[in-house]
């Protein structure tokens, strides 16, 4: 065997032993990767949606995590639907009917339940006496759970529905387990439920970042999953609810109830009331109302003033009373329409007025 023969039998022998130390290497520092991965490198945690129901439809966004750390108030799209210092994002339903029916509350993301309270009333705060809501003040959460994720996150699941709490303390539960129902117990003047993002004890807006440091004019850093950020696109203002009825009704509570908004009503029905309940109505912003009869005759309308400050929700409604001969059998037709600047919603109701038997 010559030389040159035995030299290069020996380079292609280290070359060989060089590459297999090197995919030796490159497969050790894999499994590092995949078994010891630290926190910095893990995929950061998301948030799915932790309601079951429809955004937008049957469940709306009520008010955001206040981003402004003066006495001022916005949420993360520079707009109202927030109020001083709140730092949680309330989803709300439309009526006490979807919260008895029985709206879900799932947990956001894998974690284990931390604390939690299930035996607060479902009551209207306002409507408690003055000893009762200082009372109630104290537990302001009400019905709640509050559950520990990696990475220093927690989340809390307030004013859910009494005795409706299905996970106990220490429980590790899954991203979207059955946590309880929305309702209205606690510190709260309507159903919904109220989500809270914190850090190792420093509040998140899961929209855009922490509560302080994300101005509302720039890109937001969110949360959510990409299916949650998706059903949550921010709706500024919108109809929760639009309606007939044969009397008028007291306030938005009355509306809430949800025994307000008739399919039918009879020929002798004293009144005919429609109405509509809105959210995140702005400065400016006009609402218009008309009633329509069978013949699509205008019979009531009403072009209300210009909203001069910002409100939460707001009820409104107009009306007609009864002929003397009665209501015409048929097909009634309400209308609200919202105008803001050269943008008009609109919702409609319908009743039908049964003929006299």
């Amino acid at each position: 065997m010559s030389q040159r023969f035995v030299r290069v039998v020996r380079l292609f022998s280290q070359r060989g032993r060089s590459l297999m130390k090197l995919r030796f290497a490159t497969l050790f520092t894999a499994l590092l990767v995949v078994f010891h991965t630290p926190a910095a490198f893990a995929e950061p945690l998301r948030f799915d949606l932790p309601v079951k129901c429809q955004m937008g439809v049957d469940c709306f966004v009520q008010n955001y995590v206040d981003i402004d750390p003066t006495k001022g108030k916005q949420d993360y799209q520079c707009g109202t639907l927030t109020y001083d210092n709140h730092k949680g994002t309330d989803i709300r339903v439309r009526s006490l009917r979807e919260m008895d029916q029985g709206v879900a509350v799932v947990a956001g993301a894998d974690g284990v339940v931390a604390n939690l309270r299930n035996g607060v009333e479902d009551h209207y705060f306002q409507t408690y006496s003055k000893a009762k809501q200082a009372e109630v003040k104290k537990i302001g959460l009400g019905n709640v759970v509050i559950l520990k994720h990696r990475d220093g996150y927690t989340t809390a699941y307030a004013h859910m529905k009494k005795g409706s709490i299905r996970v106990k303390k220490g429980e590790h539960v899954k991203r979207g387990q059955l946590l309880g129902h929305i309702g209205l117990s606690g510190f709260t003047a309507f159903p919904h439920l109220h989500f809270a993002v914190r850090h190792k004890k420093i509040v998140i807006d899961p929209f855009s970042g922490p509560m302080a440091s994300t101005p509302c004019d720039k890109t937001a850093k969110s949360l959510w999953s990409e299916a949650a950020a998706a059903a949550l696109n921010y709706q500024p203002s919108g109809f929760l609810l639009s309606g007939f009825a044969s009397e008028r009704p007291a306030g938005r509570e009355e509306i809430e109830t949800g025994r307000f908004g008739k399919s039918t009503l009879q020929a002798d029905a004293p009144m005919l009331i429609f109405f509509s309940y809105l959210f995140g109505l702005h400065p400016g912003d006009l609402l218009h109302y008309t009633i329509t009869d069978p013949d699509g005759k205008i019979i009531a309308k009403a072009k209300g003033k210009k909203v001069a400050n910002a409100k939460a929700v707001y009820m409104n409604y107009i009306g007609k009373r009864r002929p003397k001969s009665g209501w015409r059998p048929g097909k009634y037709l309400g209308e609200a329409r919202l105008t803001r600047g050269g943008e008009i919603q609109r919702h409609s109701a319908t009743v039908e007025i049964a003929p006299r038997q």
